[in-house]
């Protein structure tokens, strides 16, 4: 072990430089270390989570998806939903008329797999509700950030303290990436082999060339992408809240006066 904490941080440098070639040392200089506990492991491992806003209209929870191919029935009409561009016709189904029900019925049993890739066999309705009414006790849980999709394969150079070991990992997918998050530890050192290829909720490829702007590119999708902004309506702090208007009450004589 190193006697002082100055020599840990000189060997983690050291080290996590060793794993690359010469020629990568003198591009990837912008580069800088971090761990399980440094904002922007955090989050990276939310890009990397399940994508689960875009069923909503089917499972009307972002903490979990429904895992292709199952079938619906809405307004009488039995969609099979394939890929993710089916999601559409449930919601053309939905729009197509005002005076319909609009209810969309599952075909059970379906997949259900949360936004941390673990998946669970959902058998009937009565197990699906309860399923989304527990996900509904938790709206303070990290969701996935939408609208920023890394290109794979990315490197990422490690150096553990506990056992001054060094190494490199390939990662080729959100899921790949995501374990490799949540699997480490205190004593582990991490960093980005730059440049990492994005692509944003605009659909426009740009490259990633530190860690700064990799954190600059997450929070502005945070800000500026739809399905990062999606509010649940809370319909008894919305009636309770602020000031209202009655436009007009009745009860054997004209009574809006009272309560304008």
């Amino acid at each position: 072990m190193f006697p002082s904490q100055k020599y840990l941080s000189l060997a983690v440098a050291l080290l996590l430089l060793s794993c690359q070639s010469e020629m990568d040392e003198q591009s990837n200089n912008t580069q800088a270390t971090i761990t399980n506990a440094s904002p922007l492991t955090t989050y990276l491992q939310r890009v990397a989570m399940v994508q689960t806003v875009q069923d909503n209209v089917i499972d009307g929870s972002s903490y979990c998806t429904i895992k292709l191919p199952y079938t619906v029935t809405v307004n009488s009409q039995k969609i099979a939903v394939n890929t993710v561009a089916d999601y559409q016709k449930v919601l053309d189904n939905i729009n197509a008329n005002t005076y319909d029900d609009d209810i969309v019925h599952i075909d059970f049993p379906v997949t259900m797999v949360y936004y941390n890739y673990i998946e669970k066999l959902i058998p009937d309705e009565a197990d699906f509700n309860s399923l989304i009414a527990f996900w509904n006790l938790y709206p303070d849980l990290l969701s996935k950030i939408n609208g920023l999709n890394i290109n794979y394969p990315i490197t990422i150079n490690s150096y553990n303290s506990a056992n001054q070991m060094a190494g490199s990992q390939s990662i080729v997918s959100d899921q790949a990436f995501f374990n490799f998050i949540k699997n480490l530890n205190p004593n582990e050192y991490i960093s980005l082999r730059y440049p990492i290829s994005i692509v944003d909720y605009n659909n426009q490829t740009k490259s990633i060339t530190n860690n700064l702007e990799f954190e600059n590119a997450i929070k502005y999708a945070i800000d500026y992408c739809p399905e990062n902004n999606i509010a649940t309506l809370d319909f008894a702090q919305a009636i309770t809240n602020g000031s209202w208007e009655i436009p007009y009450f009745f009860d054997d004589s004209e009574k809006t006066a009272s309560y304008n």
